[in-house]
């Protein structure tokens, strides 16, 4: 997969129907589709929301996204369980 224009940061948009099993681009699929879906979005619009802003903006803006998404209750199980050494017991995708 080609890298963003003078990054090494790499954006994953696939149709993951046309994947082979195997695949870097299946694994990391699976990985993202096995987190909570509202931390993919909120993930996803903060990437989008802050890419073009200066480097102090773009941190105080994702510093403040990120503490608001500690008080998911998803980001609550994620951290319970990795304290636990355990999987995470993820609701229901939306």
């Amino acid at each position: 997969m080609p890298a963003l224009p003078g990054t090494n940061l790499v954006l994953v948009h696939a149709d993951f129907a046309l994947l082979q099993e195997g695949d870097l681009e299946m694994s990391m699929a699976r990985h993202i589709a096995d987190r909570p879906a509202v931390a993919v979005r909120t993930g996803k619009q903060m990437f989008y929301e802050q890419i073009d802003k200066e480097l102090k903006q773009a941190y105080a803006y994702a510093s403040r996204i990120m503490a608001e998404n500690m008080m998911a209750a998803e980001t609550s199980e994620g951290i319970d369980a990795f304290i636990e050494k355990r999987e995470p017991g993820w609701k229901k995708k939306k």
